[in-house]
């Protein structure tokens, strides 16, 4: 399963990022017709800040003359009014559905349109989805993206503002980093951190993704064991921002940290696996910074006695 997961991921040609400004107050256009026949990343994060419930909705037309197949995997949050909640959670089902690569087929009739999501959502709350949507290369599919009043949503278009230059789309032409990490047990612990700059770019404005968010993080791992005796290799989540969680797919499994408050640092372990002595052993970690988290945080590797303790609690599994 691993190279067909790896593959789609390593596939994908954009990501698309909703969040500018995060707060909606009205109907409105936030994603415009973005043609495509290539796989694609959809990241939305925002707040109602209305004083009536809105919903978001997010759809995906068929541009071709014939019936087509477009392959979903997703991961929604929210309503909530805790946005750091609301995006571990989209960002945790988004994990546990793309490591199966058949993901979700849709069929779609020619020029016809499906929604994907339509998420009501009161004021102040916030809503929150990630979509990986993978067309078929000879059918190119329109993506569309509006914030609805949910009680005329038929007519909400009519209302919308003629001049939507206030929501910006984030388009990023490189939405996975891949990272080689060898880590020998030499004394000293190693360390990747995610979502600090270099930032990822708009592909148009050049402007900086502040914190990558929605990007992938693959990290192809070589954990080497020096010593003659077998050792403990450890992977510890420690954030250094403030309120965080992170989600990572580790080995094929999905492991979550728990809550970070932004002033007690508790780095927690996330995995662990023994190495005997003068071998190696490979691991590979897929993460993405999450949506209504911050970031920086670091992944941090170190080995230890087979009896010792660790020094903080487990990442919960």
């Amino acid at each position: 399963m691993w190279a067909d997961y790896r593959d789609q991921l390593f596939q994908t040609k954009a990501l698309l990022v909703s969040n500018i400004p995060e707060k909606v107050s009205e109907p409105s256009v936030l994603i415009d017709n973005y043609r495509t026949s290539s796989p694609v990343r959809v990241l939305y994060y925002h707040v109602n800040g209305a004083l009536y419930p809105l919903q978001i909705r997010l759809s995906i037309r068929n541009l071709s003359g014939r019936k087509t197949t477009v392959i979903v995997q997703k991961g929604v949050g929210g309503p909530s009014e805790d946005g750091v909640f609301c995006g571990h959670v989209a960002t945790k089902m988004f994990f546990k559905n793309i490591l199966d690569p058949k993901g979700t087929p849709i069929d779609i009739e020619a020029g016809g349109q499906v929604v994907l999501a339509a998420q009501d959502f009161d004021m102040l709350k916030t809503v929150t989805g990630i979509f990986q949507i993978i067309p078929d290369k000879l059918s190119p599919i329109a993506i569309n993206l509006e914030v609805l009043d949910p009680l005329y949503p038929q007519i909400s278009s009519i209302n919308m503002p003629t001049n939507n230059n206030i929501y910006q789309i984030m388009e990023i032409a490189e939405p996975i980093f891949k990272n080689q990490v060898l880590y020998q047990n030499t004394g000293l612990i190693g360390e990747f951190t995610l979502g600090d700059s270099p930032y990822t770019l708009d592909s148009s404005s050049k402007k900086p993704l502040k914190g990558n968010y929605g990007v992938i993080h693959y990290l192809d791992v070589t954990l080497k064991n020096v010593a003659t005796e077998t050792r403990q290799f450890e992977v510890w989540a420690s954030p250094r921002a403030g309120v965080s969680r992170a989600v990572f797919v580790i080995d094929d499994a999905v492991v979550e940290s728990g809550l970070y408050d932004g002033v007690h640092i508790r780095p927690q372990r996330l995995f662990s696996v023994p190495v005997p002595g003068k071998s190696a052993k490979k691991i590979y970690i897929v993460t993405m910074p999450q949506p209504g988290s911050n970031y920086p945080l670091n992944v941090v590797f170190r080995a230890t006695d087979i009896d010792s303790k660790p020094a903080t609690e487990e990442a919960k599994l």
